[in-house]
């Protein structure tokens, strides 16, 4: 249910705000896990950050399919938020110059594309252990939309 939620709440505004006429957009959905290391305790500290997992992306610049994703990336962080960079790909997706604004579960990462006006993720992080948190699940809902 969560995950239905997640996805619906990310998908209405994008449904509203694009218009029909854009030259193509694109839709991916990342699932996924990954590593925070040395791990998020109570006090913000430099975080390395990465995850992998699988895109399933549809859309009109053809590219719909599905790939295998990377990301890496630095966050100065504690289990309460924070802010950092990353970037990554999903086979010919790229997301370069990611900013990321972390918050207890929910990451919003915004990124620049060469190739792309606008790309957005929206990441939910679920911690598969605690004290520190190092191991989490991933499952990502973006979009890239050209002029």
């Amino acid at each position: 249910m969560r995950l239905r939620t997640f996805l619906a709440a990310f998908a209405l505004p994008l449904a509203t705000t694009t218009p029909a006429t854009a030259a193509s957009a694109d839709a991916v959905t990342i699932q996924g896990s990954g590593a925070i290391s040395p791990g998020r305790t109570l006090v913000a500290a430099p975080q390395w950050v990465g995850f992998t997992g699988t895109a399933f992306a549809v859309g009109t610049d053809g590219l719909p399919g599905t790939y295998a994703c990377s990301f890496t990336g630095v966050i100065t962080e504690s289990v309460l938020g924070g802010t950092g960079s990353m970037s990554g790909f999903c086979g010919p997706l790229p997301f370069w110059s990611c900013a990321v604004v972390a918050t207890t579960v929910t990451w919003t990462v915004a990124c620049t594309d060469p190739s792309r006006n606008l790309g957005a993720l929206e990441c939910l992080l679920t911690p598969t252990n605690v004290n520190p948190n190092t191991q989490y699940t991933v499952l990502c809902a973006g979009a890239a939309a050209r002029a």
